[in-house]
């Protein structure tokens, strides 16, 4: 009987450094691949895309966009070594494609997927002295001085900065800067 408990408490001992040791090389990044029969380190995709509520396809498998008001982009995370197609599609905007290549314990980074208007807006024309681009709200600054915000038309001065959710921005004049509210 007590052979019987010396054997399970020896049993459990190294069942517990096998799963722990497993345990501790998952949480570092660790995973096995069955395409290559190899355990490889994990890497991922960070995009962040315009418009922000973009389809995102990871080799033509629907990701969740992660998008929200806070946080900008979507991280994809655990991805196997290997070179991935990432698509983005919105309604009203060409579709937009890159192939990438994650590597071990890397996370390639796509800042500025941008999806082209099918029917896109002029804003400007001619020359562009300044202009900015927050919450999807363009603010262009014309050679002759004229800022447009948007289709507002807000008057001639110099664009100094706009808030980061596009609703406030800084212009001056030859006589006082004046802070905008819309």
């Amino acid at each position: 009987m007590i052979r019987m408990r010396v054997q399970i408490f020896y049993l459990l001992v190294v069942l517990f450094f096998i799963i722990g040791t497993l345990v501790v090389l998952y949480a570092q990044g660790w995973r096995f691949n069955v395409e290559t029969w190899a355990v490889d380190k994990v890497g991922g995709i960070s995009i962040r895309s315009f418009p922000d509520n973009a389809k995102i396809l990871l080799n033509n498998k629907q990701i969740k966009n992660e998008s929200t008001f806070l946080n900008k982009g979507t991280f994809i995370s655990s991805l196997l070594p290997k070179t991935y197609h990432v698509e983005l599609e919105e309604p009203g905007y060409y579709q937009w494609h890159e192939s990438v290549t994650v590597s071990p314990s890397l996370v390639v980074e796509l800042r500025n997927a941008v999806l082209v208007p099918q029917s896109p807006t002029t804003f400007a024309t001619g020359l562009v002295q300044n202009f900015s681009v927050e919450n999807n709200v363009l603010t262009v600054q014309n050679s002759d001085g004229s800022i447009t915000s948007g289709n507002i038309s807000i008057g001639k001065g110099t664009l100094i900065d706009e808030s980061s959710d596009g609703n406030s921005i800084i212009t001056k004049n030859q006589t006082r800067s004046l802070i905008l509210v819309f």
